[in-house]
């Protein structure tokens, strides 16, 4: 019998994705995290794995902050609360990137941004 059976136990090929793309982020490297995580179908995911799927989005929407991508940023955000409200409102990474994207707000690129960091408790 095969040690990976699916996709997404703790061996397969997207659970190593999602590690990655963690991976990617925490050292600073935004492009090779935006490639691994749009390539990523969180979608297929069993619903018991809600805060993997709301990680991926976080992270996404982190790199994405990095390359000034905020329309994308928020977007990405906004799936994760969507998702996982108290991560994105107790998060501490979550609320620097809402700071950030405050501080360079666009509010005609990201009119959803300022609801949000309030619903965050951010402003």
């Amino acid at each position: 019998m095969p040690l990976v059976r699916s996709s997404m136990n703790a061996f397969g090929t997207t659970n190593i994705q999602i590690h990655q793309l963690s991976a990617a982020v925490a050292v600073g490297d935004a492009l090779s995290a935006i490639e691994i995580g749009e390539s990523l179908d969180v979608s297929r995911m069993p619903d018991s794995l809600v805060g993997r799927r709301t990680q991926v989005h976080l992270d996404l929407a982190h790199a994405y902050a990095v390359q000034r991508k905020d329309a994308a940023a928020v977007h990405m955000l906004l799936h994760a609360e969507r998702q996982s409200p108290e991560l994105v409102r107790y998060g501490q990474r979550t609320h620097d990137v809402l700071t950030q994207l405050i501080k360079r707000e666009h509010r005609p690129s990201t009119p959803q941004l300022r609801g949000l960091a309030q619903r965050a408790g951010v402003v």
